[in-house]
């Protein structure tokens, strides 16, 4: 299952199979050139007026003229008894969300520089990656106008240093954010897309050095082709047409051509879209796949053809779709999963050299693993309890011990809960790192190069990324 095909890749998002040691190595849907490396191994208040009890002024002791309305001040802070739902310092929960700016910790709505994770376990902040070590400390938050959604790291501007690039849903915008290998996230400039921007990929579309991006615009019902200048700019889409309500996008490619092909799923279909030239042959739909919350790319049956597997987030189920060589796949397969399947990644996490499948369960506050065959089947699932409404994930090497492990950040709970893989095809316990609400996307890349990986994710709602970088 060969997929990563590019060195120069350093992207890892959520949803998208991935093979061990993380990197890009092999053919998927990073670049498509030969020339380039990386250095980094890869894997987005206002308060209002309350009413209470007043107390009087000085200078009159007449309780009739006491006025006991007060104001917040712009922090959010009040000085009357009630405490507005959503300010500074005041109580929240999965129904009652705090105000853009500020997220949910413990119950109360807290700024950014309050929040933290606790201390480091022992043997991290040494400098030294080490095998089995999970560093994550305090999650550093980064104001990110626009409704982020979908994101991608990478090197984008080419000098050896992983970037990131996010989708602005609400402005029609992609934001690139240029890194400097220390962890530091760069100001966002932006760059025109298509109508509705809610996932992306980096890869290359011409015959130069330097990766482009390919965006899936939801309701303009196409991608946007956005030619790279290797130096962090973008050129204008080249917009293609796909199904209705697009909202999730992969590369890779599929007939070993050397060109980049781009599969999407759409509101109720999957669209390929061949390489030909600079462009694409007119687009092919898949029908049958249910309701697509998000789609991978894998080898799922052992004959060296890229097989399709897509998450059917009103069905509860994940449909198979086997490839038959060149761009095309064969009918669909379906397999149950739990309740509200958001996204879905393909790897082998048992070691077998048969690739599995796992699943992030909404509704059921889970992700689901089937262990594959070798020859497109699965066994039964097994849930593993991550809670909070998961609605993004990841997989790669995230303790550095060789072994698949999982990311998964949750719509509800406020965390990114990390499952590290024993080989074994089992989960050693969950460990959960604070993050701000309603996460939309994940992705994973060593934005510090200290050997480990790093997790950013979006957050759409509150317009805000939350960093965890590992400390090693």
């Amino acid at each position: 299952m060969a997929l990563l095909r590019n060195p120069r890749c350093s992207t890892v998002r959520s949803a998208l199979a991935l093979l061990l040691p993380l990197s890009c190595t092999g053919d998927d849907g990073g670049e498509a050139n030969d020339t380039g490396t990386t250095t980094a191994p890869v894997a987005t208040t206002t308060n209002g007026t309350t009413t209470g009890p007043g107390s009087d002024d000085d200078d009159d002791d007449d309780d009739d003229d006491v006025d006991d309305t007060t104001t917040g001040d712009p922090t959010g802070e009040t000085t009357g008894f009630e405490c507005p739902p959503g300010s500074l310092e005041c109580p929240c929960s999965v129904k009652m969300q705090c105000n853009k700016g500020l997220f949910c910790i413990d119950d109360v709505c807290v700024e950014p520089s309050s929040t933290s994770t606790g201390m480091l376990p022992p043997g991290c902040g040494n400098g030294v990656a080490e095998d089995g070590e999970t560093c994550y400390g305090e999650a550093e938050l980064f104001a990110e106008a626009g409704e982020p959604t979908g994101l991608v790291i990478a090197d984008v501007d080419d000098d050896g240093h992983l970037d990131v690039v996010i989708a602005r849903a609400s402005e029609n915008t992609v934001s690139v954010r240029l890194g400097d290998g220390t962890g530091n996230l760069g100001s966002p400039t932006t760059f025109a897309t298509g109508m509705r921007p809610l996932d992306l990929q980096a890869d290359a579309f011409d015959d130069d050095e330097f990766l482009d991006l390919v965006v899936v615009n939801n309701l303009g019902n196409d991608v946007g082709v956005m030619l790279g200048a290797g130096d962090g700019t973008f050129g204008a889409p080249s917009l293609f047409t796909v199904g209705m309500g697009p909202l999730a996008v992969v590369t890779a490619d599929l007939d070993g051509n050397g060109g980049t092909d781009v599969v999407t799923a759409d509101a109720a279909t999957v669209t390929i879209l061949t390489a030909s030239g600079f462009g694409f042959m007119p687009p092919v739909t898949l029908m049958g796949v249910g309701a697509p919350s998000d789609l991978t790319l894998g080898e799922m049956s052992s004959d060296a053809n890229v097989d399709l597997l897509v998450a059917d987030g009103g069905g509860n189920g994940v449909f198979l779709r086997l490839g038959t060589g060149g761009s095309g796949f064969g009918g669909s397969q379906g397999f149950a999963t739990d309740t509200t399947p958001q996204a879905v990644v393909a790897v082998d996490l048992n070691e077998d050299d048969d690739t599995d499948l796992a699943t992030a369960n909404s509704g059921a506050g889970n992700v689901a693993v089937r262990y594959g065959d070798g020859l497109g089947g699965f066994g039964p699932a097994i849930p593993f309890n991550v809670g909070g409404a998961p609605q993004a994930m990841l997989t790669g090497d995230i303790d550095g011990d060789t072994h698949a492990d999982l990311a998964v950040a949750a719509a509800t709970s406020n965390e990114v809960t990390v499952l590290l893989g024993t080989g074994s095809g089992v989960f050693e316990d969950a460990q959960a790192f604070s993050i701000a609400g309603n996460a939309t996307a994940i992705a994973a890349g060593d934005l510090n190069e200290d050997g480990v990986l790093d997790l950013l994710v979006t957050h759409g709602t509150q317009d805000l990324l939350s960093l965890l970088l590992s400390d090693a």
